[in-house]
């Protein structure tokens, strides 16, 4: 009876195991491009480069310039970069949807919006992201400006 006691918890140890890891942060974008986005110098509507940064940190990001970003964005960031980055041109009127697992350690999200009047442009955007969730955003380009919000899914 004495070694069945003493041998329980460590049966019951062995049972447990360890648990599963969390699940891995996920992003959710949907750009939305609007018909009067980066206009060329005639006023007519032209697709736009949009970067995704998945970031440990923002520090570099917000301070880097747009020429930097778009030259070498690796060497700007540094070890504030969390992985690789991605890049989709968004036509006038188009909606782009980008799904993706952010890697581990990504804790916001720098998007740069490479518009053609990029020194009048609100082109930098930037959102924290929550670990281990699905992190689903909306970024909206109209003229020279992005807007980045939540995507609010009803259901």
């Amino acid at each position: 009876m004495k070694r069945l006691i003493l041998a329980l918890p460590l049966l019951l140890a062995a049972c447990g195991g360890t648990p599963p890891p969390p699940p891995p942060a996920t992003l959710g974008l949907t750009i939305i491009g609007g018909a009067t986005q980066n206009a060329d110098a005639t006023g007519t509507a032209e697709p736009v480069a949009v970067r995704i940064y998945p970031l440990a940190a923002s520090g570099k990001f917000n301070a880097a310039d747009p020429y930097s970003l778009m030259s070498h964005a690796s060497t700007v960031l540094g070890t504030d970069l969390a992985g690789p980055s991605d890049q989709v041109i968004v036509p006038p009127g188009a909606t782009v949807h980008l799904d993706r697992r952010l890697p581990d350690g990504a804790q916001a999200l720098g998007i740069a919006v490479l518009f053609r009047a990029i020194d009048q442009a609100q082109w930098r955007l930037l959102a924290p992201l929550t670990p281990h969730k699905p992190n689903d955003l909306v970024l909206r380009l109209n003229g020279v400006t992005a807007k980045l919000v939540p995507n609010i899914k009803k259901g």
